[in-house]
């Protein structure tokens, strides 16, 4: 086969293109720097006309002038080895545009995942535009039923229905609000002042700037009951996670609390005795769901596949499922969600080291069956757990206890009937203690 040597190829080549005489292999071959090789063919076309084109590792393209162009890989450095005319055997030939098709290939392979980035995006923006739009229709068609007040740097939403005192204030669970206590509120109504509140970030109620939970959420409630002109010492009605904190407002400020009704309530020890296997996978489970619904919400992914913050709206009457939707949907109500559950252990913490609940009328309500618990809770272990859990509450509060058999979580909306006779059986007990308040003889 014969070779062109360096002193065969024009001076042009040696001196302009490769910036100096380009190095030998072994057969005396020339090699060609990929980066020049365009500029180098352009200029050699002319006299020898060559066509060069980029080709792939060992492949070789046969020219008119019959010179023969191959690209070889070493050490991944790609070059081109320039050989004269002469019979080629053994050597595959390709045809020239082949790099092209591939090219092509390559470009569309990497166009298809470009437009599917850019649809992703845009479906993002349509879905971030539209849960924006229908958050603020929803805020307009429904507009908060109670009053918006000020607790320094966010506003609560508190509703408040009927005369009389003692105050009952209602106390929902997590990812609770007012709504969730319409079976109840009514009926109560007719016998004393009834107020149903959203904490921070959920439904009505602003979001706050900074994490309102444990003892902050009792001084949140606090502060919204005196600048809403609410005085007295109040029957707390708590809910799961609200029950927890109703027992925190009656062990750190028991002037304000005259009775309390616990409905499948936190215990100070709930977590904290837990095996810790199961701690951990129940951790593993909530923070999955609160932090991927904190980031689907505002893309409208969570309205879309209907995934709304509350786990009862089909409980609620009727009349109240439209509004609780628009609201269960807002991202904020999320944020809200994650924000209280990553508390829950510090809360629990800070309550078991508070002082006791002081003697006082008090009813436990229970369930033994798992229904809307968060996901983690629906094993036997777990279930067997919060059984426990609700004994030690009683016992420690010194309470009266009533289990409901095959109830869910909710009892306020599928026993109302159950917690507002527990309700007026510590209203009634408060009211005749007020009558005759015991002295300090005991007399």
């Amino acid at each position: 086969m014969t070779v062109w040597q360096p002193t065969n190829l024009p001076q042009i080549y040696i001196n302009q293109n490769c910036g100096s005489e380009p190095a030998r292999d072994g057969d005396g071959s020339v090699n060609i720097d990929v980066e020049c090789t365009a500029v180098i063919a352009s200029r050699l076309a002319p006299t020898f006309n060559l066509l060069a084109w980029p080709l792939l590792c060992g492949d070789a393209v046969t020219v008119e002038s019959g010179l023969l162009l191959k690209r070889r890989c070493h050490k991944n450095v790609r070059y081109f080895v320039l050989r004269g005319p002469a019979q080629i055997s053994g050597t595959r030939s390709m045809n020239p545009f082949s790099h092209w098709a591939n090219h092509v290939r390559q470009q569309y392979q990497l166009g298809k995942i470009t437009l599917v980035i850019l649809i992703l995006l845009g479906l993002g923006g349509i879905g971030a535009i539209t849960q924006s739009l229908l958050t603020v229709k929803g805020q307009t068609d429904y507009p908060a039923p109670g009053q918006m007040v000020s607790v320094g740097d966010h506003r609560l939403h508190i509703h408040c229905e009927g005369h009389g005192q003692p105050i009952v204030l209602l106390e929902s669970g997590l990812s609770g609000w007012s709504q969730d206590w319409a079976l109840v509120q009514p009926e109560l109504a007719r016998t004393t002042t009834v107020c149903a509140y959203d904490r921070a970030g959920y439904a009505w109620s602003d979001e706050s700037p900074t994490a309102r939970t444990g003892l902050l959420a009792v001084d949140d409630l606090r502060t919204l009951l005196h600048n809403a002109n609410l005085h007295g010492r109040m029957v707390v009605v708590g809910h799961s996670l609200g029950g927890l904190l109703a027992q925190m407002l009656a062990q750190t400020h028991p002037d304000e609390v005259a009775g309390l009704v616990l409905i499948d309530a936190l215990q100070h020890d709930q977590t904290f005795s837990m095996d810790p296997e199961a701690h951990a996978r129940y951790s593993r489970n909530m923070d999955l769901l609160t932090n991927s619904a904190t980031w689907l919400a505002p893309l409208g992914l969570t309205r879309l596949t209907n995934m709304p913050a509350s786990v009862v709206l089909d409980k609620l009457p009727l009349a109240e499922q439209p509004a609780a939707r628009a609201l269960a949907m807002q991202s904020k109500n999320y944020r809200a969600l994650r924000t209280e559950y990553l508390a829950v252990d510090s809360a629990l913490d800070v309550a078991r080291k508070l002082a006791p609940i002081p003697a006082m009328p008090i009813v436990v309500l229970s369930t033994n069956a798992q229904s809307e618990f968060p996901p983690g809770w629906e094993t036997e272990y777990m279930r067997q757990h919060w059984i426990d859990g609700q004994r030690a509450l009683a016992r420690e509060t010194g309470s009266q206890q009533v289990v409901v058999a095959e109830a869910g979580h909710y009892l306020q909306l599928e026993r109302p009937k159950l917690v507002i006779d527990s309700v007026l059986t510590v209203l009634h007990q408060v009211r005749n203690a007020s009558k005759n308040p015991v002295t300090q003889d005991g007399n």
